[in-house]
């Protein structure tokens, strides 16, 4: 007699997919009952949903994350389920990133089911000084940046009282302070005097807007400048311009950079005539103001490139500079137009060259240095200068020792203007001479080292000349850049280091 199986039977205690007990497999003679019992009550069950029921003794605090892994949701005793929702609810957790739980009342499992047991209370936050992971306490114990604080303004403020070499340390701080050094109002008036420049250290510097540079007894090692220019095709396909047809130096000439210099001194600096060209050849015409090139080596192109500046260049030291050529002393004198202070002394000029000098000087000078000319200067020389420029105030012609008392009689008569006059080692002047000077109403100083050495000839000379001061200075400072005791000053601008 075989007992048939209804529907009024006791519900499962648990899901019909889950074993009653773990380790244990279902048998085959179950599952091909199973299955014939759902094919006979088939249409039965399309009408009726069974409830699926899950009860488990585990504290409440656990049961929500363990019910999330599974895919099911507690049912209450008067509600019930979609069955489509649950579905959806479980094909949304098998989608969620695998995460550590920390709460286990909202967070969910390693993608398998753990025991109660394994889940733990959380531990309060402990904080354990510098290797603290809090990112608040990070902040408390990061310092504050005061200069945060500031505007650039006051920032550039500041750095203008620090010297070169910090400035440009703290270009490394940060991309802001790197900003505001470079920045051109700290870089316009720079002191390197007695520096040592690599191979285009010296260019980088210049090119920050420097208007006034002192490189005085600085050496310059390698080029100036490290420019890299591609290099350009040599045949053109297409002139479709005229910019086309430039030729290669033009095109180079207008990738390089451009320099603000007004004001350079170069005296006595440890350079050659290429790396002059470097520096004036990036300088735009009719720009520089002074320029002190004392005891450097030049050339025809150096001379060239200082022509170049005739409407603007204002005072000039040439004052014991070795390569001085006719063709470039030419160049200079006749496009140097407004020159106001020239300082050719102990230059070494030969008879062409003071040829050319007498022909050519420009008549706005106003202070002239040929010292050390000695018989290359001659009194016929002077009496044309004295005709050329009848403007001149401070004039030496210290150890000529050709001129006589015809010069003295020229410079009277026409250089009425004249305040100081340097006659030092003149040996062919007569010291009577001296005397006619005084008929000059602006005269106020005469320098005749050598020639009056007792005192009662000097006090003799001064009750002559009253209101001239005789033998007062030692040196000449006609174009020189700086004469005072301030060593960091060139022509009365302040330069920095």
């Amino acid at each position: 007699m075989i007992r048939r199986r209804t529907r009024s039977g006791t519900a499962p205690t648990g899901l019909a997919s889950v074993p009653s007990k773990p380790g244990t497999k279902p048998s085959r003679t179950n599952e091909s009952q199973t299955s014939s019992q759902r094919s006979k009550s088939g249409s039965r069950q399309s009408h009726d949903f069974i409830t699926p029921t899950f009860t488990w003794d585990i504290p409440k605090v656990h049961k929500q994350g363990i019910y999330n892994d599974l895919g099911v949701k507690e049912i209450n005793v008067e509600g019930t389920v979609d069955g489509q929702q649950l579905i959806a609810n479980k094909g949304a957790n098998s989608k969620r990133t695998k995460k550590q739980i920390k709460d286990p009342n909202s967070a969910e499992v390693k993608g398998h089911l753990v025991s109660p047991d394994q889940f733990k209370p959380e531990q309060p936050h402990i904080h354990n000084g510098h290797s603290c992971s809090c990112k608040k306490q990070l902040q408390l114990e990061k310092p504050s940046d005061p200069f945060s604080c500031l505007s650039d303004e006051i920032m550039l403020g500041i750095f203008q009282w620090l010297p070169m070499t910090t400035l440009a340390r703290c270009a490394r701080v940060c991309k802001r302070w790197s900003h505001l050094v470079f920045d051109d109002s700290l870089w316009r008036r720079i002191d390197l005097s007695s520096k040592s420049f690599a191979s285009g250290i010296l260019g980088q510097i210049l090119q920050r807007g420097t208007t006034a540079a002192k490189l005085s007894r600085c050496a310059i090692q390698g080029p100036v400048f490290d420019d890299v220019v591609t290099e350009l095709p040599l045949k053109v396909t297409r002139p479709t311009s005229n910019a086309a047809k430039h030729s290669k130096s033009q095109v180079e000439s207008s990738l390089k950079p451009t320099l603000h210099l007004q004001y350079i001194d170069l005296t006595a600096a440890d350079t050659r005539p290429e790396q002059l060209v470097e520096i004036l050849d990036r300088c735009p015409g009719n720009q520089i103001k002074k320029l002190s090139l004392e005891s450097c080596t030049v050339s025809d192109d150096v001379m060239k490139l200082v022509a170049k500046h005739g409407r603007s260049l204002e005072e000039l030291n040439l004052c014991m500079v070795s390569g001085l050529k006719e063709a470039g002393l030419k160049a200079v004198l006749k496009n140097c137009t407004k020159l106001q202070s020239l300082n050719l002394g102990w230059a070494n000029l030969s008879r062409k060259e003071m040829d050319v000098f007498v022909e050519n000087v420009p008549k706005s000078l106003e202070k002239l240095n040929l010292s050390g000319c000695r018989q290359m200067l001659r009194s016929v020389d002077v009496v044309l200068l004295a005709c050329r420029c009848p403007t001149m105030k401070e004039l030496d012609l210290s150890d000529a020792t050709a001129i006589d008392f015809a010069a003295i009689d020229s410079i009277t008569e026409q250089m009425t203007q004249l305040q100081h006059i340097a006659l030092s080692r003149c040996y062919s002047i007569p010291r009577l001479s001296f005397v006619q000077l005084g008929s000059l109403k602006q005269l106020r100083a005469i320098d005749v080292f050598g020639l009056v050495q007792e005192s009662e000839m000097l006090e003799s000379m001064k009750e002559l000349l009253p209101g001239v001061k005789i033998n007062i200075y030692l040196f000449s400072a006609i174009a020189r850049p700086t004469t005072t005791k301030k060593r960091s000053n060139i022509w009365e601008i302040m330069c920095y280091e």
